[in-house]
């Protein structure tokens, strides 16, 4: 079951099921996948428009404990608490981003980071 997402800015909570919830600080296209636990290989990621030089916040409801991108000359990811972290558009480009959290599952979430120029 899909869950809604929410942003950030609006003040909506963004909730993928029991595993974690998600929230970007600025609108943008973001579709919900299944809960984290649910995710399958097969199952569409997390999509994220991030801007040249900008940076999107996320947060969740159980710790990160493992990311990993990609193409790492598209985006950084930082952490900056054990459930945030940053999403920085370094050049214009598509990457996958993963995320493991320690929700009980520990499957990862898988996001789509598309950079788009300024």
């Amino acid at each position: 079951m899909r869950a809604a997402i929410g942003v950030l800015l609006a003040q909506v909570a963004v909730s993928l099921g029991s595993a974690a919830a998600v929230a970007a600080t600025d609108p943008g296209p973001v579709h919900a996948p299944k809960a984290a636990a649910e995710q399958g290989a097969d199952e569409a990621p997390l999509e994220l428009v991030v801007t040249t030089g900008q940076s999107k916040l996320l947060r969740t409801k159980a710790d990160i404990y493992r990311t990993q991108v990609g193409a790492p000359g598209v985006c950084d990811v930082l952490q900056f608490t054990p459930r945030s972290l940053s999403v920085v558009g370094k050049k214009a480009g598509t990457t996958n981003v993963t995320v493991w959290l320690k929700d009980g599952g520990h499957k990862p979430v898988r996001l789509l980071v598309r950079v788009v120029g300024e």
